[in-house]
């Protein structure tokens, strides 16, 4: 079964060739005025416009594209479409998308100072000390028997007690400083670019260019050109 692409009559079967005389495919059919390729190795089908095409000859076709662009399918302005399992043109569209992540970073440092204040206290403590009282008594009674210290001088000595105050230190706990952090939730705005791609979508006419060689040169090198 033959197929017209641009005015030229191919058989399905005819190998496709890369500009490198790489077979990396063969005609599988057309559609809508383009060349429908299947590629051997990846084992699915491409559309091929005419202006991607360089040469129809009985025996293979040529086009201006290297075996790698046909095998990945990445042509950009050449204008090559994948096609998925229902013969439909497919053609991704890619979006950059912002996505926000948060990590921890220092905003600050509290530092805490415990400083020793050396200060005076003054204060009141109530102390006892020993004073004399000298009561003296008139009497008149007969002496003792024993009345060995009478008429003898002497000294008679009575210790008086009191009390003074020395200053001790203890220590002791009288309050405390709890230093804890709470998160805060704020709100932050940023602001950034992303791509986003858009499909424009062109149509040429090719009828006035029907039964024209793209490549004239490869066509005299190839041989006679089939219609």
């Amino acid at each position: 079964m033959s197929v017209t692409v641009a005015g030229y009559d191919i058989q399905e079967g005819t190998p496709v060739i890369a500009r490198d005389g790489t077979e990396v495919g063969s005609v599988a059919g057309e559609d809508q005025g383009k060349l429908l390729v299947n590629i051997y190795d990846e084992n699915r089908n491409l559309l091929l416009p005419p202006q991607a095409i360089s040469l129809f000859d009985q025996d293979f076709v040529m086009v201006d594209l290297t075996p790698d662009w046909l095998r990945t399918g990445n042509w950009g302005s050449n204008g090559a479409q994948q096609l998925d399992e229902n013969g439909r043109t497919v053609i991704d569209i890619h979006e950059e998308e912002l996505v926000a992540a948060k990590r921890e970073i220092a905003r600050g440092l509290v530092t805490v100072h415990k400083r020793v204040i050396t200060e005076n206290q003054t204060f009141e403590v109530p102390v006892t000390e020993e004073r004399i009282n000298v009561v003296r008594t008139d009497l008149d009674r007969e002496a003792t028997a024993d009345t060995g210290d009478a008429f003898k001088e002497g000294e008679y000595d009575i210790e008086l007690m009191g009390e003074e105050v020395e200053l001790q230190k203890r220590v002791r706990v009288t309050g405390q400083v709890e230093i804890d952090k709470e998160p805060v939730q704020d709100t932050q705005t940023v602001t950034g670019q992303r791509r986003r791609e858009e499909v424009d979508v062109e149509e040429t006419d090719f009828a006035g260019e029907r039964g024209a060689v793209t490549n004239p040169a490869k066509a005299n090198k190839t041989g006679q050109m089939k219609r």
